[in-house]
């Protein structure tokens, strides 16, 4: 069963991943990449898993800031998680 801070801890976790690796295994062309998470929304799924919504702003250069949303699926392995799914 899932309790709240559970679902914090894995909260904690998406926002390090997801603030310090995104974009890490993608060639992009900007000279500066900004992301502002304004909004985090994990649900419980079966087997244990993590479904996560993340949407917020993206600033590049000097654009103004574009909406974005991210989602992805972390699956449960041997005690840690990882990315099984992501949608961006």
């Amino acid at each position: 069963m899932f309790t709240v801070l559970w679902l914090v801890e894995i909260l904690k976790i998406i926002i390090i991943l997801f603030t310090k690796y995104s974009f890490l295994a993608t060639k992009v062309t900007f000279a500066n990449i900004l992301h502002i998470a304004t909004k985090f929304d994990c649900q419980p799924t079966a087997h244990n898993g993590v479904l996560v919504l993340v949407t917020g702003r993206l600033k590049t250069d000097d654009d103004p800031p574009h909406p974005y949303s991210q989602l992805f699926y972390l699956k449960p392995c041997e005690g840690n998680y990882f990315v099984f799914h992501d949608i961006f």
